[in-house]
């Protein structure tokens, strides 16, 4: 992948963290006083810029021979802590995590999709014929972590993370199962929250040893996460003191870019238009972006998320163009977004406006206010407005372009007289 596309999806990624760092910073700009006089700037030295946040804080990577380094220091060293993470973000897990980062999560997201992978499926039960549970285990494409870290002395050590831990095998304990330590680890990737957020950034969970869904690295096997049943503990043995700086190095195994088992996320908006990361695609170009995600990753998977604006059709168009593109593995998920609905057609504006009528008219003895919410869904009509009126204004010019491209077509194949 070009770094320019890994830019893109990283800037994807951590937009919406960024932004509204970012927003908070020019918020306090427009908040502060004006400008000082010359004679004022002349005695009082100017104050330096905010620096906006480093998306790569903590990160640094080699698109080439697709590794990341992950810089973290050592959380928990005691072999009495049961466990559920290998790495978490700084203030957040980091009495059940052997490792912390100030990395963020999304971050590490993003660059994985520059190496090229797909982000997989985490655990999850199904229920069998009867009720019965099964339980699938992770499933994504495959990476080996190595630790690297300088002792007091200025030794260079390094060894597989998974050294780090130790199994639960207390044959005194009914709890403990006899588990092996992965040797290796899968990319499933945590999702993105419908107001925008990164999961993961939100909850801090990066690498587990117990299945969590909002992770973006697991073991690749069930491990439970309930905390009378967790499998691992940290291993002093092999663990370097508390606060020592460790390097992760995460290295994308050969074929991980050819995982069958990935997801991606569909999302269906209140004009029944579909978007895959971002872009927005007619229904037989979603059909044409299936069948090309089930060629790279057979197994595919795809969380499609509708707005409850949508139309009960809007969903089957979508469904219909992901069956005909090979992907028949899909899970819906319906966003309330808590907006009024916008009409599509005269008779729903009439139906609208009756209801608006009899709002109107009751308002005083009403716990909600009409006012607010016809404020609230004026501001949407016109926003929508505006991204109708600049469509129309391309759609004019194209249709103006295609016109103009028929008539010299058809002037330069008319027989002359």
């Amino acid at each position: 992948m070009a770094t320019r596309t890994w830019i893109i999806t990283l800037a994807a990624l951590t937009g919406m963290v960024l932004l509204a760092a970012w927003s908070n910073v020019a918020a306090q700009d427009a908040a502060a006083p004006a400008e000082p006089s010359a004679q004022q700037a002349a005695t009082k030295p100017a104050e330096p810029a905010a620096a906006k946040p480093d998306p790569l804080q903590g990160l640094t990577f080699d698109l080439e021979k697709k590794t990341i380094t992950v810089a973290c220091k050592v959380a928990v060293t005691d072999a009495n802590v049961p466990l559920e993470f290998l790495l978490c973000r700084v203030n957040s897990k980091d009495y059940e995590s052997v490792l912390t980062t100030s990395a963020m999560p999304s971050s590490l997201h993003g660059l994985l999709l520059a190496m090229g992978l797909a982000q997989g499926k985490p655990a999850r039960t199904v229920y069998l014929d009867g009720g019965t549970p099964y339980a699938i285990p992770p499933r994504g494409a495959s990476l080996q972590i190595t630790a690297r870290w300088t002792d007091e002395q200025g030794k260079v050590h390094e060894m597989p993370v998974q050294n780090f831990l130790t199994c639960r095998t207390d044959e005194n304990d009914e709890n403990a199962r006899k588990v092996a330590l992965p040797d290796h680890w899968v990319f499933v990737g945590s999702v993105v929250l419908p107001n925008g957020v990164y999961r993961a950034d939100l909850e801090g969970e990066m690498i587990s040893v117990a299945n969590f869904g909002a992770s973006v690295i697991d073991v690749p096997f069930e491990s439970s996460d309930n905390n009378a049943m967790l499998s691992y503990k940290a291993n002093p043995d092999k663990i370097p003191a508390r606060g020592t700086a460790v390097d992760l190095i995460i290295q994308v195994m050969p074929g991980a870019e050819n995982e069958p088992h990935a997801r991606m996320l569909v999302e269906v908006d209140r004009f029944g238009r579909f978007h895959v990361e971002g872009k927005a695609l007619t229904q037989d170009e979603l059909t044409s972006w299936a069948s090309a995600f089930t060629r790279a990753h057979a197994k595919a998977e795809v969380q499609l998320r509708l707005d409850e604006r949508a139309l009960a059709g809007d969903i089957v168009r979508a469904q219909d163009a992901l069956k005909f593109g090979g992907i028949w593995d899909v899970n819906q998920e319906i966003i309330c977004t808590g907006n009024e609905p916008l009409p599509r057609t005269r008779e729903q504006a009439k139906d609208l406006l009756a209801d608006w009528a009899r709002r109107f008219t009751a308002g005083q003895r009403l716990v909600a206010n009409p006012i607010r919410d016809a404020e609230e869904l004026l501001q949407d009509i016109r926003r929508q407005t505006e991204e109708a009126q600049a469509i129309t204004a391309i759609w004019k010019t194209y249709a103006q372009e295609i016109a103009k491209g028929l008539e010299q077509y058809k002037a330069s194949t008319q027989p002359s007289k």
